[in-house]
């Protein structure tokens, strides 16, 4: 009988200790959820922000390239020369060799795209 009143009031104990035990850990992992998901938001926007950021960058850059290959008529005019004529003059094949150097050095400024 003291056995079985023991084990009752023994059950009983655990359970009413249980219950803010287990309040107290829904609560913490409440707390953590709701923690790592500002965390997930705010590293989110930074990583929209720096996407943003380098593709910007990289249309300016593709712009600004071809407005120094277009942007000088002299240069125009010698690959023009030699696209429509056999014969090119010592100047032109001047502009033609800068032509060459300024896109290998976009070829190599833009190799990671």
């Amino acid at each position: 009988m003291k056995r079985r009143i023991f084990l009752r009031r023994a059950v009983r104990y655990c359970l009413l200790m249980l219950i803010p035990t287990l309040l107290l850990f829904i609560v913490c992992v409440g707390q953590a959820v709701h923690s790592e998901e500002r965390q997930l938001a705010l590293s989110g926007e930074s990583t929209l922000e720096a996407v943003a950021d380098n593709c910007s960058l990289t249309v300016q850059t593709i712009a600004e390239q071809n407005q120094l290959i277009t942007g000088s008529s002299r240069i125009l005019l010698s690959l023009q020369r030699m696209l429509f004529t056999d014969e090119i003059s010592y100047i032109d094949s001047g502009f033609l060799y800068s032509i060459r150097t300024m896109l290998s050095s976009m070829v190599e400024s833009n190799s990671a795209l």
